[in-house]
């Protein structure tokens, strides 16, 4: 580092903090500072000004001292965003093909046939198809545009989106993961970007349900006896969608009821919902819970979610979990003094609401409910 970027960042440092002992170390210029009660905020001020003229501030405590390291700031290599944003693609596009044929397989299924012709189903079966998969690809952006949307420019330090394929006729998706590529400011903003994806894609979740309740197809008792005669089952739906039916169709009360891909759509976003709302890896309910408790607490936070996942039928969620949950290495934030702000704290019942409007209390297996 140039003696004149030496003393042009120490004149900087010195516009915001009071410090004693200056030295370098491995080429990063480390400041001691004088406690300060507006840290959070001068901090982040100096993190910003210093991003401008290519440098990272750190603020970390070591024996009971305030330290700040500021270091040279290392782009992103460019084959490395081509190549995130190649596994990006990739994913997006076997995951939306999936979604395609698994709603195909739905749509143009012989009962589905069947109730066209019966007059039950007024929705035309290509524009089911394209509604469908129209629906999932909302849902699964969500999450995406909710960081982007708060975070801004600081939306850049994560990944774009990893859908995760499913099953056709099954599952289609497991929702998304997004990796972060470099620390946040402080662990507020890590708080707002948790919050704001799950938001984003619960808001969307909603909305899909809400509509769903105007497609579902009502029974008759002999076709409900004639569809369980071929193997189709009840299904317990998620506690969003009762309260949602029972609120606004009232006319539905104590009626068996097809899923349509429409309302089973909206189950599936529920799914993915009550996925990132876990506490765990690089989930948001994951990131929310580090920032909060500290990576110790999300290692076991971690661990219990993948139990969660396993114990309610979401196998391959779990198993995900437990592979990947130590791959996330990457310093999530540049203050680790500053703890997360009062009203922020309050945030964290978020989750474990999404969690319980949004739990599977039995996976899907057919397309009735009761």
């Amino acid at each position: 580092m140039a003696e004149r970027w030496i003393d042009e960042v120490s004149e900087l440092v010195s516009s915001f903090f009071r410090y004693g002992e200056t030295y370098l170390s491995d080429d990063n210029l480390v400041f001691v500072l004088e406690e300060d009660v507006e840290l959070k905020k001068k901090f982040t001020d100096l993190s910003s000004s210093l991003e401008k003229v290519g440098f990272v501030a750190r603020l970390l405590r070591e024996d009971q001292k305030l330290i700040l390291v500021i270091s040279k700031r290392r782009p992103m290599e460019e084959r490395r965003k081509k190549r995130e944003l190649m596994l990006s693609a990739v994913l997006a596009i076997t995951t939306m093909v999936i979604i395609a044929v698994d709603g195909y397989f739905r749509i143009f299924s012989d009962l589905f046939l069947t109730l066209t012709s019966e007059g039950l189903v007024w929705i035309p079966l290509p524009t089911y198809l394209i509604l469908y998969v129209l629906s999932l690809g909302l849902i699964l952006s969500s999450r995406w545009l909710g960081y982007i949307l708060v975070l801004g420019k600081e939306g850049s330090k994560f990944s774009p989106p990893y859908l995760i394929p499913g099953l056709p006729i099954a599952i289609p998706t497991f929702g998304s993961i997004i990796l972060q590529r470099a620390p946040l400011v402080n662990r507020d903003r890590m708080v707002l970007a948790a919050i704001s994806g799950l938001a984003l894609t619960f808001l969307s979740s909603f909305v899909l349900t809400l509509a769903s309740l105007w497609t579902l197809v009502p029974l008759s008792t002999e076709l409900l006896e004639s569809l369980e005669e071929k193997g189709l089952v009840a299904i317990s739906t998620p506690l969003v969608f009762n309260v949602l039916l029972a609120a606004f169709r009232g006319d539905l009360s104590g009626r068996a009821l097809l899923l349509d891909p429409i309302a089973w759509s909206s189950v599936v976003a529920s799914l993915v919902v009550f996925i990132d709302a876990l506490p765990a890896w690089e989930f948001d309910g994951g990131r929310l819970f580090r920032a909060l408790f500290g990576e110790r607490a999300h290692e076991l936070s971690s661990m219990i979610s993948a139990i969660v996942a396993a114990v309610v039928g979401l196998l391959p969620v779990s198993i995900l979990i437990l592979l990947l949950w130590r791959l996330s290495s990457v310093e999530t934030v540049l203050d680790q003094v500053s703890p997360v702000g009062g009203k922020l704290r309050t945030l964290a019942i978020i989750p474990i609401l999404l969690l319980l409007v949004s739990l599977p209390v039995s996976l899907p297996l057919g397309p009735l409910m009761r």
